[in-house]
């Protein structure tokens, strides 16, 4: 915090140099530059229960309720976390691990891995509900991989149908293209449009797909069925 306050001071400095009458810096002066600089810092401190890492998030053992995030084009996002979400194929701590590649365009030991935890979330901005996805993707393929996180989701229990090929969804770090064994960790989001909560989602999830290939042709081949419940 010294080096901050001294720079501002020799900003003072430099600024009273351009003019007629000598400005000296006092200690006073240092203290009010402390106060201030102390002021901003706490004004832009995360709370204890809010973080800005996506990995702090994915158990269900996590101690954070807040997740802070910005995504690709620099917008910040502040995530109340309400709820989490549960399929059957989870681990005890609510992380999915699953190969989310066209199986039909790499060899069978070949796999492009997401791993990642799935929460209802409001944002702190405008209250919207959101589903939150926290986790990490690894392309241990031999082909450049392309990722969109696209899917259609049915809320069977609000009966809301919903898809990212009409609405999109906001993050980072997770939806790219990836070298063979690149990986990527980070966040996506999908607004709801529903002020109930769902308890029973049906994802159909556009599997990644080789980038230099010759494109889907809407075979079962390219997408991938997940259903989740609400973690009572």
């Amino acid at each position: 915090m010294r080096k901050i306050i001294v720079g501002l001071a020799v900003s003072l400095t430099l600024v009273a140099c351009g003019q007629d009458d000598e400005v000296t810096i006092t200690d006073e002066d240092f203290d009010v530059l402390a106060e201030e600089v102390a002021a901003k810092e706490a004004e832009n401190e995360l709370s204890n229960d809010a973080t800005e890492n996506y990995a702090d998030i994915m158990s269900s053992d996590s101690n954070y309720s807040t997740f802070v995030g910005e995504d690709y084009f620099g917008s910040e996002f502040t995530f109340n976390i309400t709820d989490r979400y549960k399929s059957d194929t989870a681990d005890a701590e609510g992380i999915n691990d699953i190969d989310i590649m066209r199986r039909d365009e790499v060899d069978s030991e070949e796999t492009f891995d997401y791993k990642f935890a799935l929460m209802l979330a409001e944002n702190q901005e405008d209250g919207q509900n959101y589903l939150l996805f926290a986790g990490e993707v690894e392309n241990n393929t031999s082909r450049r991989v392309q990722f969109n996180h696209d899917f259609d989701l049915i809320m069977r229990d609000i009966k809301v149908e919903s898809s990212t090929y009409a609405d999109g969804g906001d993050g980072e770090g997770i939806v790219d293209a990836y070298e063979p064994e690149f990986s990527g960790e980070g966040w996506y989001a999908f607004s709801i449009d529903s002020d109930e909560v769902p308890e029973d989602l049906e994802f159909t999830w556009e599997r990644a797909w080789d980038q230099d290939g010759a494109g889907g042709n809407g075979s079962a081949e390219e997408y991938l069925e997940m259903e989740f419940k609400l973690d009572k």
